[in-house]
């Protein structure tokens, strides 16, 4: 073999070692199966699975499942086996589904996506009876009691003053008016 062939062999050696080295390294998890399969028809289910080509990191899995209206029906969180991530449901309505997922590969890259799979078989619920709503009685209005005495009572402005109550207020006020006199009277002789 001439040197020149012996350097093309040791080149495409190097070069096949260096691309077996970069190929895994460029390779990430990815999704290669679903239960529900995407796109799939079915009566109903409880369970949702995703498998990818590789192990996934426990660590860090979002997975929602989401029904025809939006809402969000995955019942409590998603479980990791290795490859395969599962998370219970709760379908409420027929119609699509949208599993939405994101996971971190072992290598640290994230991957994320959705998959479609549509009910048909979900039992409808009942709809929940209405209370009846019932009139309030409106409470009967209670009459002012009235001050009772025996002693007799003094009418004129339009209200009515027992003669007790008159008299203490008319005390008060001659007793008002009298401090007021006797400052005035002192100051008066102060100054």
């Amino acid at each position: 073999m001439s040197q020149r062939t012996k350097r093309i062999v040791v080149a495409v050696i190097a070069l096949l070692v260096a691309f077996s080295l970069i190929v895994p390294a460029l390779a990430h998890s990815q999704l290669v199966d679903s239960d529900p399969a995407d796109g799939a028809t079915l009566d109903t289910t409880d369970t949702v699975s995703l498998t990818f080509n590789e192990d996934i990191n426990p660590d860090f899995v979002t997975l929602v499942v989401t029904d025809p209206a939006g809402d969000d029906v995955t019942d409590g969180d998603p479980a990791v086996d290795g490859p395969v991530l599962t998370s219970s449901i709760k379908p409420t309505a027929n119609g699509a589904h949208t599993v939405t997922y994101r996971v971190v590969s072992q290598d640290g890259h994230t991957v994320s996506g959705t998959v479609t799979f549509t009910l048909t078989g979900v039992p409808t619920p009942e709809p929940t009876p209405t209370p009846t709503q019932t009139a309030t009685p409106e409470p009967a209005e209670t009459p002012t009691p009235v001050a009772t005495t025996d002693e007799p009572v003094a009418e004129g402005s339009g209200f009515t003053l027992s003669l007790g109550v008159g008299l203490t207020l008319g005390v008060l006020a001659l007793a008002a008016v009298g401090a007021f006199v006797g400052y005035r009277a002192a100051r008066q002789n102060r100054g």
